[in-house]
Parts: structure tokens; sequence; C-alpha cells
């Protein structure tokens, strides 16, 4: 697939980092499965991936921490 950001790269599956900002709380999560474009860097998620991340990082915003980050393969499960 070619990267639709940059349209010069492919995109290859690899590990990234998702980060949210939500209010005042900062959440990281590495090791996110994703394909990523080897030209630009841009991260592509898929759809399940996505909605997991989305729904952890507001439960961890509703904690009231300031930065939070995390492994995506030990959070996922």
């Amino acid at each position: 697939m070619q990267c639709i950001v940059c349209k010069m790269g492919n995109v290859q599956p690899q590990k990234a980092t998702a980060v949210f900002e939500i209010n005042e709380t900062t959440i990281i999560f590495k090791n996110v499965p994703a394909l990523v474009c080897e030209n630009c860097g841009e991260k592509y998620f898929d759809e399940e991936t996505s909605e997991k991340l989305i729904e952890k990082a507001h439960k961890i915003a509703q904690s009231d921490v300031e930065l939070d980050i995390r492994d995506y393969n030990k959070t996922a499960a």
C-alpha cells in the first residue's frame, strides 16, 4: 500500500508509538502494531487497534494522572 500522506513511500508492518492528549493527561502507548510509511514515517492503525487505544486512553484519562506510558502488548488484552 502506498502512503496517503507523502504518496512516495510504501507502508510496512511495524511497531509504533501512539500518543493521546486528553484534557490535562498525556498517554503514550508503545509497541503498537501499525503500518508505517518507509518514507515519511506516517503511522496507520487498523480499526480494531484504534478502538482499543481510544477506549484505554479515555479510561486512563479518568484517573487524573498527568502522564501515563504503557506497552500496548500488556495493555490491550
